[in-house]
């Protein structure tokens, strides 16, 4: 953790407190209304914090990691390129309550802060991942290559349709290296390991987030799609690259 951190320091933290946003309860459920006040917020915390770059696809990217609100949320991240980024969050308080129409309205209250960037990504920075399919049917294995266009270091995450998430990569038997330049690595590297894709439903949409760094950056924290967001944005953009993947997984009996 003392490189995370050390890369954290060397930008501009500004802290932003009484953000308040509001969503009106209108053929949405009150957590999707909450999600919707928060990435308010959010976008909020960026204006105030003198973040140039406010576009409207930031409203997909602070939205839900449900369904397919997180496909958004991720294709978003791989191709914005704002000069911050929310760093760390809490909601202050929370309210419901109704407007002179009769409407139900979530309001919130948040304090936030935002990480200002002093360097840009480094387009030859990149990876290139081969073999992942639209769509795999449950009892199927997944596999795929990777080729970096410049060494660095890889963190694989999976996030599965029943909000189910793990850091596959490195584990137990695959432990961290350095990539290196051109050389095309095969997913599992480890012949004992299988990735099977399962699914109790009859349709269940499934992630992999790729988050490839010049540093070997740890991530220590409970894995969830907030903690994940948050290691991120505190890698600075010349530092990492995210590439981000959606597939189907159908039923055994589909």
């Amino acid at each position: 953790m003392l490189l995370f951190s050390v890369y954290c320091a060397a930008q501009e933290k500004v802290k932003v407190q009484g953000l308040k946003a509001e969503c009106i309860i209108s053929n949405i459920t009150p957590e999707q209304a909450r999600e919707r006040a928060l990435a308010e917020a959010k976008r909020e915390a960026l204006r105030r914090a003198g973040v140039s770059e406010i576009v409207m696809s930031a409203d997909v990217l602070y939205s839900s990691a449900d369904g397919t609100d997180m496909k958004q949320a991720f294709n978003s991240f791989s191709t914005i390129e704002l000069t911050g980024e929310v760093l760390d969050y809490e909601i202050v308080s929370e309210n419901k309550r109704t407007d002179q129409f009769g409407n139900f309205i979530v309001e919130l209250v948040v304090d936030a802060t935002v990480i200002k960037y002093e360097t840009k990504a480094d387009p030859e920075f990149d990876i290139k991942v081969d073999g992942v399919e639209e769509f795999y049917k449950e009892g199927t294995n997944l596999q795929f290559t990777l080729t970096p266009f410049k060494d660095g270091y890889l963190r694989l995450f999976y996030f599965d349709g029943n909000k189910q998430c793990a850091m596959i990569y490195p584990n137990d038997f695959e432990k961290s290296f350095l990539f290196k330049k051109d050389v095309v690595v095969k997913f599992p590297m480890n012949s004992n390991i299988e990735y099977t894709m399962e699914t109790e439903k009859e349709r269940e949409e499934n992630y992999l987030v790729f988050v490839y760094t010049k540093k070997d950056i740890p991530f220590t924290d409970e894995v969830n799609y907030k903690n994940l967001m948050k290691w991120i944005n505190g890698i600075t953009p010349d530092q990492r690259i995210v590439r981000f993947f959606a597939f189907i997984i159908r039923g055994s009996g589909n």
